[in-house]
């Protein structure tokens, strides 16, 4: 089942911040945890306690090896900070009923910083190794609870929000996808020249994985670097506006960019397919221009499996997915309407590309009996299915 993309209810409200296409530097402000973070991993804030007893007591020679191991700056400076937040500020029991001043970006810091130290100790302190493995455990789950709170305020009163183009599309992956403002590299173009470029050269596609890792990686991580964010932002014309920050946490931003990446491998897979499937790649793809009458949208609908967002005001959809009935019910039962087309699929056996005929009996009778099933179980509020015919040139 597709997911539902509750932006499409109101896709005018989908923006990124901007600010005169410049590179801004703002102050930053980080969201507070809650109380209840605090007690939920109070172990481990009571474990870094008797961890700081250990490194008090270490000469400054081996807290100099401690350091070189982890290969960072902990000073005593900072271990000395560290220590006054556990102490005088987790110190005792009281600051779960007190408002803390700690923000979420003091907290990262310092277990981060924490769960370094902690795998250089274990192989030191073998009686230690399984509380400790799990503390570190605790600080993983931690850690990953911060990133879904974490949210970057600027005090810049100044900043746009850039808003995306009525051009939405559902991927095959279930991503939610935006073309964006022209840029050849977010609306694909680029990626059908790179098509084309390899079917004249029989050059092997082979980039789907690429993109689908890399998309899995932001949603594991839940967050973008500053690298794939100026890469991909840029193509809308825009700067970064967390330049003092390696990483951005910003719902819109990975949605947007997991979209484009989502998009870019769900469009390689059916050329990957295309070129190992048939006979003349090159003829095929000629083919499917000509019955998409050069349309770009209906390449991606008919042969790649994307859904058309035809319009948020009147809620249709259009697709190419003959399983649209059992795919589509979230969007169906809020009220969209589904239009079925007919898709372009690879025959295997004759090594080329076909219009499938969705008046056929054989895919009539399948849609019809799926469409007389939902609309003698659906309600008053659920939207349409419509069937468009489209006959081969």
């Amino acid at each position: 089942m597709i997911k539902y993309h509750k932006e499409l209810e109101n896709p005018q409200e989908f923006y990124i911040l901007s600010k005169n296409n410049k590179l801004l530097d703002p102050p930053l402000l980080y969201k507070k945890l809650s109380i209840d973070f605090f007690i939920k991993y109070r172990n481990i804030f009571e474990e870094i306690k008797n961890i700081n007893f250990i490194i008090k007591n270490l000469s400054l020679e081996r807290f100099e090896e401690l350091n070189k191991m982890l290969n960072s700056d902990f000073s005593y400076d900072k271990y000395s900070e560290y220590e006054k937040i556990i102490y005088e500020e987790l110190g005792s029991l009281k600051y779960y009923e007190q408002s803390l001043e700690l923000s979420e970006h003091d907290i990262n810091c310092l277990l981060s910083e924490y769960q370094k130290i902690l795998k250089i100790l274990i192989p030191c302190f073998p009686l230690q190794k399984e509380k400790w493995n799990n503390i570190c455990i605790q600080i993983s789950q931690a850690l990953k609870e911060i990133k879904r709170v974490k949210i970057i305020y600027s005090l810049d009163n100044e900043l746009d929000k850039r808003y995306l183009p009525n051009a939405w599309y559902i991927t095959p992956l279930g991503d939610l996808y935006n073309t964006g403002y022209g840029h050849n590299e977010t609306n694909l173009s680029y990626a059908f020249d790179r098509v084309k470029w390899s079917f004249d050269n029989n050059y092997n596609i082979t980039d789907t994985s690429y993109y689908i890792n890399k998309k899995l990686k932001i949603k594991n991580e839940e967050c973008v670097n500053k690298f794939d964010y100026d890469e991909y932002i840029g193509r809308l014309k825009m700067k970064t506006i967390y330049d003092n920050e390696l990483v951005t946490y910003d719902p819109k931003v990975i949605k947007f960019i997991c979209g484009v990446l989502s998009a870019e491998a769900s469009f390689y897979d059916f050329f990957e397919k295309l070129q190992k499937y048939t006979l003349n790649p090159n003829d095929e793809l000629n083919k499917i221009i000509e019955i998409c009458n050069n349309d770009f949208s209906e390449i991606l609908m008919r042969c790649c499996g994307f859904a058309k967002v035809e319009t948020c005001i009147d809620k249709t959809i259009s697709t190419c997915n003959l399983l649209s009935i059992g795919d589509y019910y979230e969007y169906l039962k809020r009220g969209w309407n589904i239009r079925v087309d007919s898709p372009i699929v690879i025959n295997k056996e004759k090594g080329n590309v076909e219009l499938l005929d969705i008046s056929s009996p054989l895919v009539e009778v399948y849609i019809n009996e799926k469409i007389k099933m939902y609309e003698k179980n659906k309600e008053d509020t659920f939207g349409n299915i419509h069937k468009k015919i489209m006959k081969m040139r």
